[in-house]
């Protein structure tokens, strides 16, 4: 099979928004255009825009929706890599961002979720899903529909779970763990990305999460730059970044303090 090398536009799709046209106008050379065109991997120099760069690594490493298990050292940045991903997609994607512990104020727009939110968005699901038969009737308009699909705070949005072991543990599985564990089997549908932040990433409810994960992200601090290793499981591949903590000050703070679940002991 031969692969075409010509100027006729590229299309990047994007799970749940408007894909994204490439022409080589859009390169730093000819060669970068043709290296795209024959399906060869590029680089940051090869984009005359820094955000074109971002939106193709992203879409190339299918970092748009799935299950991302974080895990790494205390304090090696897991946190920071979970709200950068949050903040990016929001600012060039368009995604919505909830999470279970809030960001700094600097983020920007984001939703909080708790277990009780969390059981009314999914419930806000099945009324989508006759709103959808509705629309094939032309009971319901196409723009009554999708505004009511993106009023669901699960629906193309970022859910981050930091410190997911306290919540995703098998030995103390909840509601809200298997409520969870049944949304991550329809991520594809409702163009989710889950991100589940943990120490040891073991601790993570294997049933329920971590055996439908679709990309593992290792964590690394060496005292001024964070290194994330990203493992992408069905294509087994492995790419990685790093990130500046001071750069991104005003999304996290290592030293912010996170709340946990207490259990009750039990008294003879």
């Amino acid at each position: 099979m031969t692969i075409a090398v010509d100027n006729d536009q590229r299309l990047l799709a994007v799970p749940g928004g408007k894909d994204i046209i490439l022409s080589p106008d859009d390169f730093s050379t000819h060669r970068s255009w043709e290296r795209l065109c024959l399906g060869m991997p590029l680089r940051d120099y090869d984009f005359l825009d820094i955000n074109m760069w971002k939106r193709y690594w992203i879409l190339t490493h299918g970092l748009t929706e799935g299950v991302v298990v974080n895990s790494g050292a205390e304090g090696s940045g897991k946190s920071l890599w979970m709200y950068y991903m949050g903040y990016t997609l929001q600012q060039l994607f368009g995604k919505g961002c909830t999470f279970d512990i809030p960001p700094k104020e600097g983020f920007g727009h984001y939703r909080s979720i708790d277990d009780d939110t969390f059981c009314e968005e999914l419930e806000k699901f099945k009324e989508i899903a006759k709103m959808e038969k509705a629309k094939e009737m032309g009971e319901v308009s196409e723009q009554e529909f999708q505004n009511a699909l993106n009023q669901i705070k699960l629906y193309n949005t970022v859910i981050g779970i930091d410190e997911a072991y306290d919540k995703l543990e098998r030995a103390r599985r909840g509601n809200f763990a298997v409520n969870v564990g049944r949304l991550i089997r329809k991520y594809r549908h409702f163009h989710i990305l889950f991100i589940l932040v943990s120490p040891d990433k073991d601790d993570i409810d294997k049933r329920m999460a971590f055996k439908r994960r679709t990309h593992e992200v290792s964590c690394f601090f060496n005292g001024h730059i964070c290194r994330y290793n990203i493992w992408q499981r069905r294509a087994n591949r492995w790419t990685g970044h790093e990130l500046t903590p001071s750069n991104w000050a005003f999304l996290w703070g290592t030293t912010n303090i996170i709340g946990s679940t207490v259990l009750p002991i039990k008294r003879g």
